[in-house]
Order: structure tokens, then sequence, then C-alpha cells
């Protein structure tokens, strides 16, 4: 048996050939491009080292020898991508017994031969040639004694199994398997066998042959060409998107995608207020708040500001149109003359229709009075 094992491995290893490529039986390799299942069925003959712990405890028995040589084949049938069932048979060997009975000198074995089967899960690694497996079952552990004077330990039953296993391919279809298995409470195999698979998805690891590699390294001729210039990669100082020679606002530093086509940011809704003295259209203009926007104003020449006066209720309504007029032309001109270009201001009269504040009182009068700068969108423009 041992030499039908190891003439097997031997074959394995000579038939070895790359093993990209090798069948694939569980786990998400185990489909196809099209999410089709192929079933596979994989044969194991092994062979390892068997370890026994029987209860000797009521009984002038002890043990003198708990290991031996196992042998096991089993065949594994993939139902599903992540499932199998395996059927096996494992001749565990041998312990051996001394008796403390001096008058009987003989060393007596109590063999193991073990039927089982299982239902387990195996996982293929996509880019190892490698499967992992685990596996739960029945064993029917059958011993036998050489004498009648060892009673223990001399029965069949049925036991709970398990075991735990990793499957390395040699190349396509041949595969090393290593297992650790028990049985029974007393009787575990750790073995070695030699796998076959039938059937299951050819899977191709993504990589090349070393050799093919060097071979077609050396036909392909080798170019090496000079470059005339370096390209140069247009500057986008302020990281906008807009490379710096079309961009107007280079010196402001502005979120992608938030500004124009002019790399300037989008503005919109009322941001300056100006005040004035009632009945007057000399205003008391916020220059502090004002100037923090002028860069701004002047920066982004395809942006246009409504200019609209107001006023409080005090006089007549045609009287308080003309004055809101006359107070936004007075802003108008207050920022043409710091740089702003005329023809992105627009002026517009309301009067008294839409006050901000009560008129009732002195304050709410005085907050009516005043000019709005209002970014128009280009919808608006």
């Amino acid at each position: 048996m041992i030499r039908v094992v190891l003439g097997l491995i031997l074959l394995s290893v000579h038939s070895l050939a790359d093993a990209s490529s090798r069948i694939v039986c569980g786990g998400p390799l185990a489909v196809d491009a099209d999410d089709q299942f192929h079933a596979c069925v994989v044969i194991n003959a092994g062979i390892g080292l068997s370890q026994f712990s029987p209860n000797t405890a009521d009984s002038s028995w002890s043990i003198d020898n708990d290991q031996d040589i196992g042998f096991r084949l089993s065949a594994e049938y993939y139902f599903s991508r992540y499932s199998f069932l395996e059927a096996g048979y494992v001749d565990l060997g041998s312990a051996e017994f001394t008796n403390s009975n001096t008058a009987i000198s003989a060393t007596e074995t109590i063999s193991y031969k073990t039927p089982a089967v299982f239902i387990g899960s195996s996982y293929s690694l996509p880019t190892l040639p490698v499967d992992i497996l685990a596996k739960i079952g029945v064993a029917s552990v059958s011993t036998s004694s050489s004498s009648d004077l060892l009673l223990a330990h001399e029965d069949a039953s049925a036991q709970f199994a398990w075991g735990l296993g990793l499957r390395y391919f040699l190349s396509t279809q041949w595969a090393l398997k290593a297992d650790f298995e028990a049985f029974s409470e007393d009787s575990h195999l750790s073995s070695l066998s030699i796998s076959y698979l039938f059937g299951g998805r050819t899977h191709t690891a993504n990589r090349q042959n070393k050799s093919s590699q060097v071979i077609q390294a050396a036909a392909a001729p080798i170019v090496i060409a000079e470059a005339d210039s370096m390209t140069e990669i247009p500057a986008d100082t302020d990281a906008d998107g807009v490379i710096d020679t079309q961009d107007r606002c280079v010196t402001a530093q502005h979120l992608r995608n938030r500004v124009n086509q002019y790399g300037c940011v989008k503005y919109t809704g009322t941001f300056v207020n100006s005040q004035f003295a009632s009945g007057s259209y000399a205003a008391s203009i916020n220059t502090e708040e004002l100037d923090r926007y002028l860069s701004i104003l002047i920066d982004h020449p395809d942006t246009q500001l409504n200019i609209i006066g107001h006023t409080d209720n005090i006089g007549s309504e045609a009287d308080n149109l003309a004055l809101s007029q006359r107070r936004a032309d007075t802003v108008k001109a207050y920022l043409v003359k710091l740089g702003i270009n005329a023809e992105q201001l627009i002026t517009q009269a309301l009067g008294e229709g839409q006050p901000i504040a009560s008129n009732t009182t002195a304050t709410g009068r005085e907050k009516n009075r005043r000019v709005e700068l209002q970014v128009l969108s280009q919808d608006e423009q």
C-alpha cells in the first residue's frame, strides 16, 4: 500500500505542469462567466500517522504504543459552489497494549478500521493554487483485538467525525492534500494524499510562465526612442480645473467645479446694503463691507450686478420712486469710481414698495432707506 501511494505521488510530481492552470471545484471560482456551476469529483489516496488514546482506566491493560501508519482512500463529489460529499475508508493501523499482570507477558494489539461519510465545504483561493476544506460526518469505527484476553474497544460503533484539509495543486488535475481527521474520541489521522480531479472548471491564474517571458523578451526587439522635447503640462496654480492662461482669477483659491469658465467663483444673492438719510440720496455706504467684494467683482468680468434703490414711505409714491433711482445711481457711481466696469452694473428703482421693516418707527424707516447689490445668475442676465 505504501508503494502504491508513493508511486502516485511521484507520478504526479513527474507530470508537474504550470500550476497557474487548475481545475476548481469549490468557491467563487467554480462558476464560469455565465454563473454556471460545474460539478466535480476528486479521488484521494494517502498515507499518514495515526494517533490512539483509548480509555484503559478500568482495566489492567495500558497502551504501550499509541501511534501507527494509517492509509486512506476517499472520493469527494462537489454538488454546489461551496459544498461537497465525501465517502472514504481509513485503515488506521493498530495500537499496542501490555498488561500489568505479570502472567500475561505478551503484547496485544487493537486494530482500527473506519469507513466514514462527510459533508463539507471548500474554498479555492483566487491567487494561489490552494483549496481550503472543512467537513463533518459520521464514522463507523470498527476495532478488533489480537487476543480474546483484550476485550476493551473490540466493537463497531458510529462516531461523530470531523476534518480539516488543505489541497495544493501540482498541475491542472493533480494535487497534494494534507488532512487532519478525527474519527472518534480516541483515534485521529494526520495524512498526506495525492488527489486527482475530474470535471470541474479550469481556472487560469493571471500570471505567465517565467521561461516564456524570457523567450518573448529575447525575441522582441527593444526600441529606445529619444523624445524631441518634453511635453509641458499647463499650470493651474489655484487647482480649480482652469489653466492659468485662461484663468482670470488665478490668485484666488477656489473649489473645483465651483468656478465658471474663467476660473472665477460663481456668486448669487444680495451681499451689500447702503443706508441713506430721510429724503436724501447721499449714501452712507458701508465701505468696509463693500470693499471686501471689489476684487471679486473686478475679477469676474462676466458678472452683472443689479443695484436696487429703496425708500421709506415718507413723501409721495412718485417722489420716493425717483429718490430710489437716484440712490441706486449714487452707488453705481461709487462702484465705477472704484474700478468696476459700468457695463456690469444695472440700476433699478423700487421706491417704497419693498420695505424690510415697519415704517411706523424711525428704526424701521431707517432700514428701509437702502440700496441692495444683487449678483445676477446667468439665467437672469
